[in-house]
């Protein structure tokens, strides 16, 4: 555009702003002006960063408790920073820099405090409390320590409401009964008539439908769909619309932007490098998932604490993966640090985070404040953090393999099942030969061992996956190799199996990621020790095979640089004590984490501390005394064993049935049928029956009709034509009822059995093997039998096989002993099964970050925060004033599921009002309560509690249906209102606490971006994915910058698929209050700056839309007479503002668009014309909020 037409629209700019839906003006210039009063959140920074460092490092000399007041100076108050001492004020508040205490703080002056220099983060703090004007609770002044009371928990509890439980008082009876539409209008009405006042006016119609499309789904709703519902004068219009909303798939994008707010959601971890937090979209899909599908929140819940513990976890409908646990992914999407110098520290930081994130979220409390002393207003204990540290000292963190969980579960439950059967099979033919396998009646008990697999307690044996077993492998254990070759333990240790050889982890999204723990093959493959103190900084493990041992030390994982790379040790072949030299670590809790090489062995017997070359040499000679009789046994047993691999054999197929016939055999009676059976023919509960091929027999097969109740009671034989034994061996599979003589197959010479075998009482058909060399030359039949009408009535064969022994010269079979061809036969069928379950394990599986249950540990309390001062252990346990401080029944490990039942229990009032004030906050535009993340006496107050406790008993009675609730407000009239307040209510209620009338709402800046997008037609409604890289500006520099840019508009997805990192967040959604992701942000912030007006003028997005939107305005309405160019601005009224175009509106329009084209030449159709046209709409006030 040229500089007159720039003024010229900026002109017509003017006159649409004093013309359209000027309410908003009016409304803004009603609003009150900020207060200067201490806001909840400047309170909170002063009580959990500010405070905790006064207490620290200056209250020893500058407190009413200090034995000695140096230089008259108090800093136990805000009046006392402010009076000073002998140097004058210790504070400026407003300005760091003329403050005493900053240069006292950076040395250059005084030096405080005398120990040493703060750190300069630390340091920052103050200058940004003093900046922020110094904020501080309103509190007396401390005075001596005699005369303070004490902290009375119970007190607390008792004079405040949070604490009282949820009381659903009877709607209260108003005046004008016409008004309400349900009962959240008597609460709003009731209170109203108290104060001799009355709500405003319903919202026009067209208000009301994009005010529930942007709250509901995020999207301004279309032209059709305005002129729908407008058209639409039925009682249930509404309804119908909030009904079609709820079900929407954007239902879910929208308010899963809600809730990654609360969870501090990014996808990387800040600080120096902005590392990657890999695959942390995966919990954005699942919130997305679990929104959409209206998931109860009870549930919701506990998948966030626990959902790795659950027994019946959650699965996707059609993938079958395993939902639950992608919930507790929230806990670790705060910021790491990759080389923290004290690394105790550094856990304390991350689990205060993680606390502070989940009491805000579910429990609307500031838990976190409570880390350095007993809360300073609320009642909660220093004792009651540090009971639910220990929830996070007993957990851990890992990628999960979340869609191969379930699958390879189950499989790796039959793989013990199966390796146990043949493992006593084989045993018991040993023993049949007189071998026995020795007791071991001893183990180590040398102080130095801190962790024997071989003597580890089932309830300490963790891994990440399945690949070690259900258990460690004991001496005179048997296992079978891929090839078939048995081996036979000669010492109880842990082992992978490599049956599970070949995971492939899918990582999506990878910017940066420089941990050395990462790049590791760890998911789904990782064994897991027990914690332990490191009381000896030489650390050994016993170990064979190959691989990588990771020490992780009070739960630090981004080990990235030197100076905790001794924390990751790789382990080479031939190695037998691998060393780990962790002297730094002194005192600290770590546990060891074994991950094999890919597709590669590795045993884990021992972990020592404090032992070197003679004490290691004595643990081996230990060792060797209580293995020798193992490998003894061994060696005998490998004998016999060994023999099936030695003898060639000759194979020929008698009978498979897959010609779909019983051709060759005689069929009676009809529990076999006329044909054999496939697994569309037979009942689904049967399973997969182990056949091989399409066809085998089953006469527990579905009867014409779909009838399968009679498939037990009918009977029948099927008997095969007569054959020759000129073989030596039949090997053939069978399963079903093991009713001898009844269900059974038979081997008939001379028509009389001389061999039988039954199921056993399993569908699932195994491999049975004759040796039939002692009836060579004879004449026989097989003979199949149903002659059982009850339980277990049926019997089922398939792949019947003839094998005959061969030497090299082929002269006369070798003979072998009656105990070498069972082995033979018991490895056959043990390698059988044992590919059967390989060929289902699935190998390649996405994963996302989630928890793993380590040792069940409780938390020291640290004096004053101080990490590096713990004092006495506190049992875990739930907030005191809720449920008692009684450590919680822990049945194994963290105790987390636990935790979520205490959260979720009915008794607990916290969690059901927190998430109904929620609902109410974002689609009221405040809270009940309107410091929605601390509901503790630094919040404010319910402006209507009996209201509070209504939605929540209706939140509960509606099965805690998140989609239940909204449609419950959204069917209000209050929500309905109005955004017009009379001027009478302004005056006796001008912030509106009544609920008068609908505030005006500013759209958030994702919601924003949405709507440009899909005016513009460019919104691609792709659902779940990696995210898109963010756009990247040329003031978007430093550390840790992605290499690649993303799209100026982002691939046209939705905002919250769009990359978040931490470093690099995108301007646009911070002009607009997209809250940086620290902490819980439940309320955002609603600015109202120049730069909000600048982008929205200036940014090349909004501009490149505004142009696709004017375009797509053409391509709606062709041609370029006057009727099409009225009918083009109100097409564009309809889409951008939800409404008609007024007469005013469009008389300014068409003049103005007319002027434009007679002035540039071009017709009325011009592209250009209609772009400036659109961009101008986008910068009036109606377009970014709801009237």
């Amino acid at each position: 555009m040229s500089v007159s037409q720039i003024a010229t629209a900026v002109q017509w700019f003017a006159v649409v702003l004093m013309t359209t839906q000027a309410f908003i003006v009016h409304a803004d210039e009603r609003q009150p002006v900020e207060g200067s009063e201490a806001t909840a959140e400047q309170l909170e920074f002063f009580e959990k960063k500010v405070r905790p460092l006064l207490v620290e490092h200056c209250y020893q000399c500058h407190s009413v408790d200090a034995e000695r007041v140096e230089g008259d100076l108090l800093l136990d108050s805000r009046q006392a920073h402010v009076d000073g001492g002998d140097s004058g004020p210790a504070i400026v508040p407003g300005d760091a820099e003329s403050s005493l205490l900053i240069e006292a703080l950076r040395f250059e002056s005084y030096e405080m405090p005398p120990k040493g220099k703060l750190p300069d983060e630390q340091i920052d703090i103050f200058v940004q409390w003093i900046n922020s004007g110094a904020r501080w609770p309103n509190e007396a002044a401390p005075q001596a320590a005699t005369d303070r009371p004490n902290f009375d928990l119970q007190q607390r509890k008792s004079e405040f409401w949070i604490w009282q439980p949820i009381k659903d008082s009877a709607a209260p009876q108003v005046n004008d009964q016409s008004w309400p539409k349900n009962a959240i209008d008597h609460f709003v009405l009731a209170k109203l008539e108290a104060a001799g006042l009355s709500p405003t006016t319903d919202a026009d119609r067209s208000a009301l439908l994009r005010r529930v499309s942007f709250d509901l789904i995020g999207l301004p709703p279309s032209p059709e769909q305005v002129q729908a519902f407008l058209a639409d004068d039925s009682p249930q219009a509404l309804a119908t619309v909030v009904d079609e909303l709820l079900q929407s798939a954007h239902f879910g994008e929208r308010w899963g932007r809600h809730w990654l707010d609360l969870v501090r959601y990014a996808e990387s971890r800040g600080h120096e490098f902005d590392n990657d937090t890999p695959n942390a979209y995966q919990y954005r899909d699942y919130v997305i998932r679990a929104l959409n599908a209206d998931l109860p929140y009870d549930q919701f819940v506990r998948e966030h604490i626990a959902g790795d513990l659950i027994d019946q976890p959650r699965l996707h409908p059609e993938k079958r993966f395993n939902e639950s646990v992608l919930g507790t992914g929230f806990w670790f999407l705060g910021e790491w640090v990759h080389s923290p110098v004290d690394i105790r520290q550094d856990e304390a930081d991350r689990f205060d985070n993680m606390l502070d994130v989940m009491s805000k979220t579910f429990l609307g409390v500031t838990v976190a404040c409570a880390r350095c002393h007993d809360h300073k207003f609320d009642a909660i204990s220093t004792a009651d953090y540090y009971s639910l540290s220990g929830f996070l000292q007993s957990s851990d963190y890992r990628q999960v393999r979340f869609e191969s969980m379930q699958a390879n579960g189950r499989l790796s439950q039959q793989l013990a099942s199966v390796n146990r059967k043949y493992q006593e099979q084989l045993i018991g033919l040993l023993q049949s030969q007189g071998l026995q396998s020795p007791n071991q009646t001893s183990y180590l008990t040398d102080p130095s061992i801190v962790v024997d697999f071989g003597n580890l307690a089932q309830r300490e044996f963790r891994q990440d996956g399945h690949v070690f077993g259900v258990a460690p492998q004991r001496a005179g254990d048997l296992s079978l190799t891929p090839e078939g070759n048995v081996q036979v333990a000669t010492a109880s240790l842990a082992v992978n199996d490599l049956i599970w050889n070949g995971l492939e982890s899918v990582t999506s999204g990878t910017v940066r990621s420089s941990s050395a723990v990462a790049r590791l093959p760890k998911s789904g493959r990782t064994l897991r020790s027990p914690t332990f103190q490191l009381e000896h900084g030489d650390v050994h493990c016993l170990v064979e095979g190959t691989g990588h041992i990771v020490a992780c030390v009070d739960s630090h994982r981004l080990v990235a640089g030197p100076l905790h790379k001794q924390t990751v040790v790789p382990v080479k072949a031939g190695q037998r004590w691998v060393r780990l030299d962790l002297a730094r670590y002194l005192d600290h809790r770590l546990h060891l984490e074994f991950i094999p090489a890919k597709d590669s062995q590795l045993s884990v017997r021992l972990i020592t501390q404090g032992l070197t070359g003679p004490g290691l040499q004595e643990i081996d000679r230990k060792l060797a005394a209580i293995d020798g009789p193992y490998q003894a046994y061994a060696e005998t047993a490998s004998k016999l064993l060994k023999t099936q691999t030695e003898q060639q054999v000759e194979e020929r197929i008698f009978a498979d049935f897959e010609n779909g016939t019983y051709q060759g055999w005689k069929v009676t009676g009809e529990a076999f049928g006329t044909i054999p059976q496939t697994l569309e023919t037979i009942a689904p509960y049967q399973g997969r029956i182990n056949g091989i091929g399409k066809f085998f027999v089953n006469s527990h097969n579905i009867r014409p009709g779909g009838d399968v109740a009679k498939g037990d009671h009918l009977t029948g034989t099927l008997t095969s034509a007569e054959f020759k034994i000129d073989f030596d061996l039949m090997e053939f599979l069978v399963g079903g009822g093991n009713h001898k003589g009844k269900t059974c197959v038979n081997l008939l010479i001379d028509g009389q059995p001389v061999l039988s075998v039954t199921g056993k009482a399993n569908n699932q058909m195994s491999l049975n093997t004759w040796d039939l060399r002692a009836f060579a030359g004879k004449t026989a039949q097989i003979q199949v039998v149903d002659d059982h009408r009850t339980g277990w009535g049926n019997i089922g064969i398939d792949h019947i096989v003839f094998k005959t022994f061969v030497t090299e010269n082929e002269s006369v079979p070798s003979e072998l002993s009656v105990a070498e061809i069972e082995a033979q036969r018991i490895t056959r069928a043990w390698k059988a099964e044992r590919d059967a379950i390989a060929a289902q394990i699935v190998r390649r599986s996405q994963v996302a970050p989630a928890m793993l249950d380590g040792s069940g540990e409780d938390d020291r309390i640290l004096i004053r925060g101080n990490a590096s001062k713990p004092g006495d252990k506190e049992p875990r346990h739930f907030l005191t004033a809720i449920s008692g401080n009684a450590p919680l029944s822990i049945a194994q490990g963290s105790g987390r599921v636990e935790l979520a039942a205490a959260i979720n229990d009915p008794a607990n009032p916290l969690t059901g009002r927190v998430i109904a004030n929620r609902v109410w906050h974002h689609l009221m535009g405040r809270g009940i309560v309107p410091t929605t993340d601390d509901f503790g006496v630094l919040g404010q107050r319910p402006t209507h509690p009996e209201l509070l406790d209504h939605l929540a008993t209706e939140f509960r009675q509606q099965g805690q249906s998140i989609k239940s609730l909204i449609r419950y407000v959204v069917l209000s009239r209050t929500y309905q209102l109005s955004s017009h307040a009379s001027d009478a209510a302004l005056q006796a209620d001008p912030k509106n606490l009544l609920w008068h009338h609908q505030p005006p709402r500013r759209l958030q800046g994702e919601v924003i971006r949405d709507s440009l997008l899909a005016l513009s037609g460019r919104l691609d409604s792709t659902a779940f994915g990696p995210p898109i890289p963010v756009h990247l500006t040329a003031f978007m520099d430093g550390r840790g910058r992605p290499g690649k840019s993303g799209p100026l508009d982002g691939a046209g997805r939705r905002s919250i698929y769009l990359s978040v990192r931490r470093n690099f967040l995108s301007p646009f959604m911070l002009t607009f209050d997209t809250p940086v992701p620290f902490s819980s942000m439940g309320r955002r912030n609603v600015s109202n700056v120049p730069a909000q007006a600048l982008i929205l003028m200036n940014d090349p997005l909004v501009a490149e839309l505004s142009n696709q939107w004017g375009h797509r305005a053409i391509q709606q309405i062709g041609g370029d007479d006057q009727a099409a160019l009225e009918q083009r601005v109100n097409w564009m009224y309809l889409s951008g503002f939800g409404r008609p175009a007024t007469d005013q509106e469009q008389q300014v329009a068409v003049n103005y668009l007319l002027a434009q084209a007679k002035t540039r030449g071009v017709p009325t159709n011009d592209e250009q014309l209609w772009s400036n046209f659109a961009h101008v709409l986008v910068n009036t006030k109606e377009f970014i909020f709801l009237r």
